[in-house]
């Protein structure tokens, strides 16, 4: 399946699981319903320099982020371009698509992640509080949440509701790459530390487990390593060590 045509910023598989596409000096995509002998189909899409790529739920349209800041919507099936939304946010480092195909999100260099009507196309939200370029997005598998992460090495957790900040998780030492959440609703990052991270948002078991595994009190060190995003209050029993 190899293009030859330079390093990939993104690769995205359709919710059927039979069409991929990476985004490298444009968007290339196969039919690899038969692994053995996967069909290139990317002639039917124009040629375009794409950063990165998303299908929509339904899997009818492919969304890629190109050149200038622009969001582009491609019909899968004909490979007609459908619609074509300037994002304002300098480059466009990732897209991402709600479950319920409703919202697309934008991150870029502006250092801010936008919320828009899939449909129509329209600005819904402008979201501050990285200090550096976002560069990965992930939607929550109920579409209450969205997590953004990038070059300030934190990750910033978003009510897609109300579209304010929930939370802000600090702990990698290096820009954050990836993010992912599972259908249990916790949120795997991982980084150029070399570290992936589980993070989950009920604190409470949370704190359960970190105490059962310790077996002790959790120094202020150890607290903040842990748990950043809470307020330093043991409640495993033992005293910390020293």
């Amino acid at each position: 399946m190899s293009k030859g045509v330079g390093a990939s910023t993104d690769v995205a598989f359709d919710p059927g699981g039979r069409l991929v596409a990476a985004a490298t000096l444009g968007p290339f995509i196969w039919d690899v319903g038969d692994i053995n002998n996967p069909t290139d189909i990317t002639a039917r899409f124009p040629a375009q320099i794409v950063t990165s790529l998303a299908f929509s739920p339904d899997g009818r349209r492919l969304l890629g982020a190109s050149v200038g800041g622009f969001v582009n919507t491609w019909d899968v099936t004909t490979g007609k371009l459908l619609s074509r939304v300037k994002s304002q946010q300098g480059t466009v480092q990732d897209i991402a698509v709600s479950p319920d195909g409703a919202l697309l999100a934008t991150a870029g260099d502006s250092r801010s992640v936008k919320l828009w009507d899939a449909a129509a196309g329209s600005e819904l939200a402008v979201l501050h509080g990285h200090t550096a370029p976002v560069q990965v997005l992930a939607f929550s598998r109920d579409g209450r949440r969205i997590a953004s992460a990038g070059d300030d090495r934190t990750i910033i957790i978003w009510d897609t509701v109300t579209q304010q900040r929930v939370t802000t998780l600090s702990g990698h030492g290096a820009r954050v790459r990836g993010l992912a959440f599972t259908a249990a609703g916790t949120l795997i990052s991982g980084a150029e530390d070399g570290r992936i991270v589980r993070w989950s948002f009920d604190v409470r078991a949370a704190r359960a487990q970190i105490c059962a595994k310790a077996g002790r009190e959790l120094t202020r060190q150890e607290w903040t390593r842990h748990i950043p995003s809470e307020r330093y209050d043991p409640s495993c029993g033992s005293p910390p060590s020293r």
